[in-house]
C-alpha cells in the first residue's frame, strides 16, 4: 500500500488508509462548500462524459486542484490529488461501469466532503456505514486498492 493517498473523483480509493493510525494537525484545502455542478440524483453510470469531467474538476478543486500534494502538519500520510482530469475521468468511469454500482453523485459527494473533513484529524474516524455499500458495489473486489493510482 502506498504511504500517499490520492483521492481521485472516486474518492473511495483511500478508504483503506482511514484505518491507519496517523496523527495530523490540519485539514486539506476544502474549496467551495457547494456541491458539484452535476445532478446529485444521477448514478455514476448515468453521467455523461462532460458531467464526469465536471465532477472530477469539483472533487479536485475541493482538494486544492489537480496534481497537488497536501501534507498533514504532524507528519501523517499526505493526500495526493489526481494528476489531471483525464486520469480522474478514467478512474471514475471504471467504477461507474461496475455492474452493481448504483451509487449516486450525492452519495459520492457526501463521501468526498466527509473524507476531506477527517483526513488530517488527530483521531481518524471510521466512515459512515453507508459508504460500505459504495465500496462493496463499485470496486471489482469489494475493497478499494491503494496502489498509488487508485
Amino acid at each position: 500500500m502506498s504511504i500517499n493517498a490520492r483521492i481521485p473523483s472516486t474518492v473511495l480509493a483511500a478508504v483503506i488508509c482511514l484505518s491507519l493510525p496517523t496523527a495530523c494537525g490540519t485539514s486539506p484545502a476544502s474549496g467551495s462548500s457547494s456541491g458539484p455542478p452535476v445532478d446529485p440524483s444521477k448514478t455514476l453510470a448515468e453521467l455523461t462524459p462532460s458531467e464526469m469531467q465536471a465532477f472530477c474538476d469539483w472533487t479536485n478543486q475541493k482538494q486544492g486542484g489537480y496534481g497537488q500534494m497536501i501534507p498533514c502538519d504532524a507528519g501523517g500520510s499526505p493526500l495526493e490529488t489526481d494528476p489531471n482530469q483525464a486520469t480522474c475521468v478514467a478512474e471514475l468511469s471504471q467504477h461507474a461501469s461496475m455492474p452493481h454500482c448504483s451509487s449516486t453523485v450525492a452519495q459520492w459527494t457526501m463521501f468526498v466532503e466527509w473524507f476531506l473533513a477527517n483526513w488530517c484529524g488527530s483521531k481518524r474516524k471510521m466512515p459512515p456505514a453507508e459508504f460500505a455499500t459504495i465500496q462493496a458495489t463499485c470496486y471489482p473486489s469489494g475493497a478499494p486498492s491503494d496502489g498509488g493510482g487508485d
